[in-house]
């Protein structure tokens, strides 16, 4: 819940706050103060913070369970979630692991205290900046989601949980091809006039590109079917049987679209090299990547296989006469890019910490990761 001015409050308003404050924000953090003060009863439970309330948060399901075994910690995994935020192809995959998810209300609420314990796992950097504050007990968490961890839980989850070969004769995908995602505010947990929505013809632009560059498209998520203008070169993920989907995600050569939770799912359990349109700001990209739990001087680099295009307007006229080089340079080389510097702004983005102090720098690189329109 968001904090607001107390002051600014009358009445109806000023009571109904304090109350939702002492339910949601008192109340759990409270009753964990003592829950702390308790001797450890077991290290076997987790109570995972990953508000799966919407799609992109499952990804982080997925990373926690490759995290803790690469721990050697085999525990019981605990989880508040909303019903029809996952899909069932994914969401038989979440049954496999050691995960208890409850998804009532009042269960939810009564259990609370256990997510602000000492038995709690931070897994999402957005969760953690909006909590910036802590107010009695700071929370474990996930390690920073480097290159080599995104590729570390990938690989784990390929080898351990995910199927990645094409053996059902049923599965019919010519190689190699590109997933596509352009959010649209449609789907029934999605903002619909968000501006992370992508512009139409932003989308068409992309999909053409990607099929002049001799790519096939997958559009996945809820993006619309009205972008299958060409049939032989896009088809949509709900052709196929959601028991493959991690198959044809597995096997695609890229992930590229609107920076949502559907394109950071392959992104970071696949692995895949991708390029993701935003409009979103630059703590975004520390939130993605999981901040430090501790601070210890470090520096952060984006993993040189995520390219962002961030854009305060994704319908801006520069950006749409970039996007042949974009897809081009993402596509041929994995850069943004080329021998003959077309592109004048692509920057490597880094993220530091020294002294309790973060800041946020953009430089020159050969392998940028960054451009901004």
């Amino acid at each position: 819940m968001p904090l607001v001015a107390i002051n600014k409050l009358k009445g109806k308003q000023l009571i109904k706050t304090i109350i939702i404050f002492t339910l949601f924000r008192l109340y759990p953090k409270f009753i964990a103060f003592f829950i702390n003060l308790l001797p450890t009863f077991s290290k076997k439970h987790v109570f995972l913070r990953a508000d799966c309330d919407h799609f992109g948060s499952w990804m982080h399901v997925f990373l926690a369970y490759a995290f803790l075994q690469s721990e050697n910690k085999n525990v019981q995994i605990y989880l508040c979630a909303k019903k029809g935020t996952i899909n069932k192809g994914w969401l038989k995959h979440i049954e496999k692991l050691p995960v208890k998810i409850f998804y009532n209300s009042l269960v939810q609420f009564l259990i609370a205290p256990f997510f602000h314990s000492k038995y709690a796992l931070d897994v999402n950097g957005h969760i953690v900046f909006a909590n910036n504050s802590s107010l009695i007990r700071s929370i474990n968490r996930i390690p920073i989601f480097t290159e080599n961890r995104i590729c570390d839980y990938s690989t784990f989850l390929k080898e351990n949980l995910f199927k990645t070969k094409i053996l059902d004769k049923n599965i019919s995908i010519s190689k190699p091809y590109v997933l596509f995602y352009a959010r649209s505010g449609r789907w029934i947990h999605s903002i619909r006039n968000s501006k992370r929505n992508m512009p139409k013809e932003l989308a068409t632009s992309i999909l053409e590109n990607i099929i002049s560059q001799g790519f096939k498209v997958i559009l996945i998520g809820d993006t619309s079917r009205d972008y299958i203008f060409n049939s032989a070169n896009i088809s949509h993920i709900d052709e196929y049987n959601s028991d493959n989907l991690d198959i044809i995600y597995s096997n695609a050569v890229a992930a590229i679209g609107s920076g949502s939770g559907a394109i950071h799912f392959p992104s970071f359990l696949f692995n895949l090299p991708t390029l993701t349109f935003t409009c979103k700001p630059f703590f975004h990209l520390d939130a993605m990547y999981m901040p430090p739990s501790n601070a210890k001087p470090f520096t952060q680099h984006i993993p040189l296989k995520d390219k962002w295009v961030m854009a305060g307007d994704m319908s801006c006229v520069n950006l749409l006469k970039d996007v042949p080089k974009l897809i081009n340079y993402f596509l041929s080389n994995q850069n943004l890019i080329n021998s003959n510097d077309e592109l004048t702004n692509p920057f490597k983005y880094i993220y530091t910490n020294v002294n309790s102090r973060q800041n946020r720098f953009i430089s020159t690189s050969d392998n940028a990761n960054i451009i901004i329109y």
